[in-house]
């Protein structure tokens, strides 16, 4: 893949980026429910790996108080989920997430890359929400009402509607109700 496909693919979901000036990378800004995130696209290994990969999502440090409730937050979404997974460096504390795919053989149709922002975003805004828990408090609300396996009709339905708006750029409207009313 090269980084005019990348930009390709972005257009086509409509999603506002920037565009590093000497690397094959993308940086876009999601506003989520529960908070804002700095993802970035990049290209690696001449174009055979992209990943998307969050900047600036958490930190926990290991003397931290709730430090191993964190970890054990960290690999329980890890369990949960398929595409995104979470991960901390022990060098500095950093949290990320991030959605990784190999490209070596095949091309990336607009449809699977649709389905890696529609998929990433929701995770990271309900992971972010349980793991800012985790640090203040020591405790790991869980997804509360499976707000990532909505069925029809079911209770992650609204939340899954207004953050495929934010993963193309459009904020939720607070008159259309509160995250309260799920």
């Amino acid at each position: 893949m090269t980084i005019a496909e990348l930009k390709n693919l972005a257009d086509g979901h409509s999603l506002k980026y920037f565009t590093a000036p000497n690397e094959p990378q993308l940086l876009a800004i999601f506003g989520g429910m529960f908070g804002t995130y700095e993802v970035t696209l990049t290209l690696q290994s001449d174009g055979e790996f992209l990943q998307f990969r969050t900047q600036g999502y958490a930190s926990c440090p290991t003397d931290h108080p709730h430090f191993a409730k964190v970890l054990a937050t960290l690999g329980h979404l890890n369990f949960q989920r398929r595409l995104t997974k979470f991960g901390w460096d022990p060098n500095d504390g950093e949290i990320m997430a991030f959605a990784d795919v190999w490209l070596m053989d095949a091309t990336l149709t607009q449809k699977q890359f649709d389905r890696m922002v529609s998929g990433f975003v929701p995770t990271i805004d309900v992971g972010y929400r349980r793991i800012q828990q985790a640090l203040s408090t020591g405790n790991d609300p869980g997804d509360e009402g499976a707000l990532l396996g909505p069925s029809a009709g079911g209770p992650g339905a609204f939340l899954i509607g207004k953050l495929k708006e934010v993963s193309k750029g459009t904020p939720p409207k607070p008159e259309e109700g509160p995250i309260t009313e799920i």
